[in-house]
């Protein structure tokens, strides 16, 4: 009879962390026409850093970029286009973007943004779309995708050529965004696009091939990180460009963050996988006690990682689970903080 009411008592543990786990995984960002839009009149802060490599899609996903080298900084520019100097060149544009003296012109209206044009510095080169590149579609969450053609008039200097090209914008993964200064962000949207284009100048084929990835959250207008790369092939000669850029607005101190950066959990664990060193966050609203106990599969309790009484704040604590014996699996961490219960999922490896 004892050893019935103890599974029926770790049963009971292992559904209700594994309701919590799945509670968790349903708050996913949804970008939204009013608060994801480019705006006018508005700058974007970024930091330059060195291309990574941008990591898994799929679900629950945890992207650690904490070890980004930054390079340099750069703040792009969003204004109405109506007074623009290229206005007449870009007639049904009404937004423009400036990065590092290029101009990108969009129509923004109707749930949607369309690229109808670009321009180089001193409009040395001019591209301008009749059928225009779709950049967003609103609203947009995980698993959203569209895809079409668009095209238009390539210049550059004297010579001109007809452009051609495809994409597809997809949202093909959510999790958690860790940015340097150990800046976490939980429910993070990461939409992939992927777009090519050719024209003929001198007699020579330009092929180009962008892969950008972006990561979104639901309080920020602007990608928190935008990792992109370029390939180009002329003549069959090929290149590669690599960009990468990360917003240097939320490089504050992890000790100062709020519960907006956890989104509506009570605690984020990085990295995950890991291999045995568990970093957690968790957010104390009114004070309270706190404790973080780890369970495997079966619903039985492996250790107590912490137990105390906190006051209200966000705080950041590591385990070591090397001298533990654990093999490598899934496991299940359930955080207790004053009383609210969450668990997450976390798998160990080698």
């Amino acid at each position: 009879m004892k050893t019935q009411e103890i599974m029926k008592k770790t049963t009971v543990i292992f559904i209700s962390l594994l309701a919590a786990i799945q509670l968790q995984a349903q708050n996913i960002v949804i970008l939204n026409f009013e608060t994801h839009a480019l705006k006018g009149e508005s700058d974007n802060n970024m930091q330059l850093c060195k291309y990574v490599l941008p990591g898994d899609d799929g679900e629950n996903i945890i992207w650690d970029f904490s070890g980004i080298e930054k390079t340099n900084a750069f703040t792009g520019f969003v204004k109405s286009s109506y007074h623009s100097v290229n206005s007449q060149i870009f007639p049904q544009a009404n937004t423009e973007l400036q990065e590092f003296n290029n101009r990108f012109y969009f129509r923004i209206a109707d749930n949607r943004i369309e690229q109808v044009g670009y321009a180089s510095k001193d409009n040395t080169v001019v591209t301008a779309f009749d059928k225009p590149f779709v950049k967003m579609v609103y609203p947009f969450t995980m698993g959203d995708h569209f895809e079409g053609i668009y095209g238009g008039l390539y210049k550059t200097g004297t010579q001109s050529s007809v452009i051609r090209g495809n994409y597809l914008v997809e949202a093909d993964a959510y999790g958690t965004l860790i940015l340097p200064e150990n800046f976490i962000v939980a429910n993070t949207l990461r939409v992939k696009t992927m777009k090519n284009y050719t024209y003929q100048i001198n007699g020579s084929d330009h092929l180009f091939e962008i892969t950008t990835y972006r990561w979104y959250c639901d309080w920020y207008r602007y990608p928190l990180l935008v990792l992109t790369r370029i390939t180009s092939t002329v003549n069959n000669s090929t290149s590669v460009i690599n960009q990468a850029a990360y917003n240097n607005q939320l490089s504050i101190p992890a000790t100062t963050i709020s519960k907006r950066i956890l989104g509506d959990r009570l605690f984020e664990v990085y990295p995950n996988p890991t291999n045995r060193l568990l970093r957690i966050c968790y957010s104390v609203k009114d004070g309270g006690r706190v404790s973080f106990v780890l369970y495997n599969l079966s619903g039985a309790e492996i250790k107590i990682l912490y137990d105390e009484d906190m006051t209200e704040g966000t705080y950041h604590l590591e385990s070591d689970l090397t001298d533990e014996g654990l093999s490598e699996g899934v496991y299940l961490l359930k955080a207790d903080i004053a009383g609210h219960i969450q668990a997450q999922q976390i798998i160990l490896t080698e």
